[in-house]
């Protein structure tokens, strides 16, 4: 991921803003933004897609989508024991609202 990062910002075209899908790609962003000297809300601005344990402590300005972990993984739980007992049902979309901290 390194690699990539190092491609994005030397490029003429930096980017002004990163989407980070998840907590890992987050730190390592993070990680490569420090590295270069780079702050987040000063020279990029910073979406997660997931909220990591204590992010309020960041003294950085990032904004966290926040998924219902507890109501996705019951339904999750409710699907597997479904296909477990064989009962049979026709496919299905479940869509799970997200909120912005």
């Amino acid at each position: 991921m390194k690699h990539k990062l190092e491609a994005l910002f030397s490029s003429q075209d930096r980017p002004t803003a990163l989407f980070a899908g998840n907590d890992r790609v987050f730190l390592k962003v993070v990680e490569f933004l420090k590295e270069k000297g780079l702050k987040v809300g000063r020279d990029v601005e910073l979406i997660v897609f997931d909220n990591i344990p204590f992010a309020h402590l960041s003294e950085t300005p990032i904004s966290f989508i926040v998924q219902p972990a507890a109501e996705m993984g019951q339904k999750a739980a409710e699907l597997l024991f479904d296909q477990i007992n064989k009962s049979e049902r026709e496919p299905e979309e479940f869509v799970f609202s997200s909120r912005m901290v």
